[in-house]
């Protein structure tokens, strides 16, 4: 069992507003916070995984 799942099967066992909470840690900024809420409750749902991209500035320090 991978990483990714173990994530996963965590979280999907959260209710959305602690989704939300875990995924937030250490972000400067969601965009499309609102669409994403109700990613996380349709995925609920159907029990479908979503697709998250990271997006990193690499000559950040």
């Amino acid at each position: 069992m991978g990483v990714e799942n173990v994530v996963s099967g965590s979280l999907r066992q959260r209710n959305l507003d602690e989704q939300l909470a875990y995924l937030r840690k250490g972000c400067a900024e969601i965009i499309g916070e609102a669409e994403l809420r109700a990613r996380l409750a349709e995925s609920q749902k159907t029990r479908r995984r979503l697709r998250v991209k990271l997006g990193v500035d690499p000559t950040a320090p």
